[in-house]
Order: structure tokens, then C-alpha cells, then sequence
């Protein structure tokens, strides 16, 4: 199965990808467009089964190899995911790039929301349009997408089960990698890398019927 994950900066995407890659034990692509229609990464994603792909819709929007129909046309399955609250996402993308750094936890304060509000107020608007084209394209593409949101995976959770149905992912072992305590702002630096859900037997004597094993 082809699956795509098309989004805009700072929409939560990159862990996204990470998370269905895991599930599924799917090869990844992360904006392979960005370097162009003929990097290896891209042209390999044209081709490849079984894998995740995760691209920004202003590269393929911007691209002169294909238009948005035809890209989407390559896919089997099709996530549209944006964010509703654009200030947080407007913020997160001056923060990036400010500091040139994109999936790193940082945290933020009065004077420098004061100081970058301008930026913070155009960059929303720009969301505003991009979120707009991601949610057109999804109502031209029901039967093969389903639309999520940033608060939909990281927030209230309503999202991974849907994605879970959507992909056919019957008992999710990877939800470490989307735990909202790894947002980037204002995220928890102490935790470790995601881990897969853990096996707890109940009694080391595995040969009692009566003994279970249990996940958590």
C-alpha cells in the first residue's frame, strides 16, 4: 500500500510519519520533493510499495515535474492533515526559522512572542491559504482519504483512531512516538526515544496455561 501524508510545516507530520512508518513496517519519505524532482528519495517514493510518504503541499504546488491531481493519483490511501489553531503553527514555523532547527523541544516567552508578531500575523495568514488547498484537495478525494488535524493526533487523540481504521492497524504498538508530551513547544526534553509497547507476563512460568501475557 502507497500512503501519503500531505500537510504544511509545522503540522506535526514528521512524527506522524514516523508513527504509521513503525505500525506498519513501512520505508519512509519525508519531503523528498524538497530536493528536487530528481533526487533518489523522490523518484524511489514514485515507484516504491509499502511505504509512507510524508510531503509538504507548497513543494508539489511549486513543483514543474507533476500538479497536484496527478501526484495524488499515485497513492492508495491519503491522510490530509492541517492544524487548527494556525497562530500555535504560525509561531512554531518563525520559531523554526529563526533558530534553523525543526524537530528540536524549545520554549518561548512574552517578549519574544512581542518581538516577532508581525512575522507571527503574516506567517497565519500564509497558513490560512495552504490549509485551505489541503482541505479542497481532500474533498475532490473522499474515497480515498480521511482528513486529521494536529489536535485531532496530539491533543484530544479522536485522530489516531481514526487512523487506525483508516490503515487497518488492529493493535498499535508504536503510540510512544506520538505522545503529546514530545510536542516541540513546551515539550518534556527529559524523555527518552520512543520505545515499542512492552510484554508484561504476568508469571515467568509460561508453561501453566493458566499464566497469562499481557501488553500495556
Amino acid at each position: 500500500m502507497r500512503i501519503l501524508i500531505l500537510t504544511h510545516p509545522r503540522s506535526g507530520g514528521f512524527s506522524l510519519l514516523n508513527w504509521i512508518s513503525s505500525e506498519l513496517d513501512y520505508k519512509s519519505y519525508h519531503e523528498p520533493l524538497l530536493n528536487g524532482p530528481d533526487c533518489k528519495d523522490f523518484l524511489d517514493s514514485l515507484s516504491s510499495t509499502n511505504m509512507v510518504v510524508k510531503e509538504d503541499i507548497s513543494h508539489i504546488i511549486l513543483s514543474t515535474f507533476t500538479d497536484l491531481e496527478s501526484y495524488l493519483s499515485g497513492f492508495d490511501r491519503i491522510i490530509f492533515h492541517t492544524r487548527d489553531n494556525l497562530r500555535d503553527c504560525a509561531i512554531s514555523r518563525v520559531r523554526q526559522l529563526e533558530t534553523g532547527e525543526s524537530h528540536v523541544i524549545y520554549a518561548i516567552d512574552d517578549a519574544w512572542l512581542a518581538a516577532n508578531e508581525n512575522n507571527i500575523t503574516r506567517t497565519k495568514m500564509e497558513s490560512i491559504g495552504i490549509n485551505g488547498v489541503i482541505l479542497s484537495a481532500a474533498a475532490r478525494h473522499k474515497e480515498i482519504g480521511i482528513t486529521t488535524s494536529y489536535e485531532g493526533v496530539y491533543h484530544s487523540g479522536d485522530d489516531v483512531q481514526r487512523i487506525c481504521q483508516f490503515l487497518e492497524i488492529a493493535d498499535p504498538q508504536w503510540l510512544d512516538v506520538i505522545d503529546p508530551k514530545r510536542r516541540l513547544q513546551g515539550g518534556d526534553t527529559n524523555l527518552k526515544d520512543p520505545t515499542k509497547k512492552m510484554v508484561i507476563i504476568e508469571d515467568a512460568d509460561l508453561k501453566d496455561p493458566a499464566k497469562k501475557i499481557k501488553f500495556i
